[in-house]
């Protein structure tokens, strides 16, 4: 549950990784873990490195067949088909593309907690994961191995107007949700220039996506809400609420609002100190001063982070939002048994 901030004002070649199959994966993420901790298919939670990626419901059984099985290589693989299709596609617009073998990107180990995410131990030495975190600390891969886009310098020697057409081509119109949008912002691949159109075209080919899954995951986010406006899970939330008023935490409406106060700080961060920076900037200094103002947040991340985990125990909230979840999720498989048994086919279909 670490969370990485993306640097704001980074070059306009930095890619945009949104895609519908990503958006499902979210949306899953609130529906089947139900926010407490990895949970094992008992209902109990795993042992620290055994971690299930589902929880214990009927519907997270259909999801671990539909993307249990996709180890990193078998993602690589269709990432470098979607990387063709882009190259393809750039070529009808008029412009070169090289597809991008992300496999070869350099990255730094992470060091894994010592603690289980989601105990008291981790919320002690932790917080939630944002300021802090095992690994934090390493040294950056060696300057030789820094991975570099083989597009770069093909789009540094373009016009501004070029470039923009670019980056049109290439990702559609449709950036994303512009700060402070209050709207909720919902990916549309077909506006999404060649880069949607080919993720969509592999998600196709592989059964991951498709007009059944667009639909499954609109009723999946419905189900969500409908799970957070459970009379049980709303009347725990006023209890955990009032607790964490009595800690010295007032005005949280949302279990997820402690959290958020404090990404919401840590973005602040960024956007202030980025502000304004342009090509000419010293972006490894912003950078330096970005984490020296955020490794002032850890204090108060870890006390508001203890304070959440003993409230939650204190209502006994997780329990309860597994077991309010699951029944939700029986209620929607029953319903939709003949879809989500069609979709685990045409997966498993499509990587025999």
């Amino acid at each position: 549950m670490t969370r990485r901030i993306s640097t704001p004002g980074a070059r306009p070649a930095t890619r945009r990784r949104t895609t519908a199959t990503t958006a499902a994966v979210g949306v899953l993420a609130l529906l089947l873990t139900a926010c407490g901790g990895d949970v094992g298919t008992d209902g109990e939670k795993e042992d620290e490195g055994d971690a299930a990626p589902f929880g214990s419901g009927p519907l997270d059984a259909y999801f671990e067949r539909i993307y249990g099985g996709m180890d990193e290589n078998a993602w690589e693989d269709q990432q470098r088909e979607v990387e063709a299709l882009m190259a393809e596609c750039m070529a009808e617009q008029g412009f070169e593309y090289v597809p991008v073998d992300y496999s070869s990107m350099s990255q730094t180990p992470v060091e894994e907690p010592d603690v289980e995410w989601g105990t008291r131990e981790f919320a002690e030495q932790y917080g939630y994961g944002m300021t802090t975190y095992p690994g934090m600390d390493e040294q950056p891969a060696p300057e030789e191995q820094v991975w570099e886009d083989p597009n770069q310098v093909y789009v540094d020697a373009m016009s501004e107007t070029e470039r923009e057409a670019y980056y049109v081509a290439l990702y559609g119109a449709q950036s994303g949700p512009e700060p402070g949008e209050e709207e909720e912002w919902v990916y549309d691949w077909t506006q999404a220039g060649c880069q949607g159109s080919s993720q969509h075209a592999i998600e196709e080919k592989y059964g991951l996506g498709g007009e059944e899954m667009t639909a499954l995951q609109e009723e999946m986010e419905a189900l969500w809400g409908q799970v957070a406006a459970d009379e049980r899970i709303t009347a725990l939330t006023t209890r955990w609420a009032d607790c964490m008023a009595d800690a010295g935490y007032p005005g949280l409406a949302a279990v997820e609002d402690a959290q958020n106060a404090i990404m919401e700080e840590q973005n602040a961060i960024q956007e202030e100190v980025f502000a304004g920076a342009d090509e000419s900037a010293d972006w490894e200094a912003l950078q330096a001063e970005v984490e020296e103002r955020t490794a002032g947040l850890t204090e108060k991340e870890i006390a508001m982070a203890v304070a959440d985990f003993e409230c939650r125990e204190e209502v006994e909230f997780d329990s309860v939002q597994v077991e309010v979840t699951n029944e939700y999720q029986q209620t929607f498989v029953d319903a939709h048994r003949a879809e989500l048994d069609a979709w685990v086919e045409s997966v498993e279909a499509a990587r025999s």
